[in-house]
């Protein structure tokens, strides 16, 4: 009976062991992808910055030089090209240099550090300088080619207060005279490019209410249509748009916490958010799958 009764302990243990190598795998995988993130964050900036993203000359559609207040919008040249229409309110916007050329946009808004390579089958020996591992393939640029799973694009928040400084009246004020953008690189991950493909929730109006200050982001009511398919967890990436401060902006927001659906209010969550201040005076949330991180930062034009 000892040994029985020891068997049966010993076995539970072995079971609770072996049910660690799925979680330890995923594990290893999500810390995978929020490194890549942060690798792909940094090099979109330096590219943002290179490439002269933010020369309104470069803009599509295109913005006139004399228009007073812009609003925050999208670079996103992958879903424009794929015709995915607008970010709830946030406009999408191309590059001209771009504009009809998806394979150019590809090159440059995915991250191509995800190689494909074709393994050896014989893993048991040091393998011989043709069984080493292989690039697959090469495009007709000779680039190696890439998995794919890793794109990006920028949401672009020109700076409101350079519109209340002396000598920037609120007619008249010339984008060309602009020197501060708040930009954030979102990095997504297998994201669907197709025009059904694309899931982007937008919460019913007037369905984010702060439960308190908004500092630091802070904890939010989100009321959902009853049509909404809504799959929100931790470790996900919302964005807020609306009149912060008096002044029109969009910012992005880490979920920390999720609470559990309300079976008597199946369309409110709870959740709590990090990220910068809001006034909380007027917001919409806007959430996109496939966002797995974002790189925000404020840059100064020299023109």
């Amino acid at each position: 009976m000892e040994v029985l009764i020891s068997t049966f302990v010993i076995a539970i243990g072995l079971l609770g062991l072996a049910a660690l190598i799925p979680v330890g795998r995923f594990t290893l995988v999500e810390a995978g992808k929020a490194d890549r993130a942060g690798a792909c964050g940094r090099a979109a900036m330096r590219d943002v910055k290179v490439r002269g993203m933010l020369d309104y000359n470069y803009w599509s559609p295109a913005i006139v030089d004399t228009t007073p207040n812009v609003a925050p919008f999208a670079i996103d040249p992958l879903g424009v090209n794929a015709s995915l229409g607008a970010l709830g309110p946030i406009t999408r916007r191309s590059l001209s240099y771009l504009v009809g050329n998806q394979t150019l946009a590809q090159s440059i808004f995915l991250w191509h550090d995800d190689l494909l390579f074709s393994m050896p089958e014989n893993m048991t020996t040091p393998p011989a300088n043709t069984e080493r591992p292989q690039i697959v393939d090469f495009d007709a640029n000779n680039l190696p080619d890439v998995q794919g799973d890793y794109s990006w694009f920028i949401t672009v928040v020109p700076s409101a207060n350079e519109n209340d400084r002396p000598g920037f009246p609120n007619t008249g004020v010339q984008l060309r005279n602009k020197k501060y953008y708040t930009v954030s690189v979102v990095v997504c991950y297998k994201r669907d490019l197709s025009t059904a493909g694309e899931h982007t929730t937008v919460p019913a109006p007037g369905g984010v209410t702060f439960l308190g200050g908004g500092y630091g982001g802070g904890s939010v009511t989100l009321t959902f249509g009853l049509t909404d398919e809504v799959d929100m967890r931790e470790g996900q990436w919302i964005m807020l748009y609306g009149t912060n401060a008096g002044k029109t902006q969009c910012s992005w927001y880490r979920l920390v916490t999720v609470g559990e659906i309300d079976p008597t209010a199946p369309t409110v969550r709870y959740v709590s958010l990090a990220g910068p201040d809001w006034n909380t005076s007027t917001a919409t949330a806007v959430i996109i799958d496939g966002v797995i991180g974002v790189y925000t930062t404020t840059i100064e034009i020299d023109r």
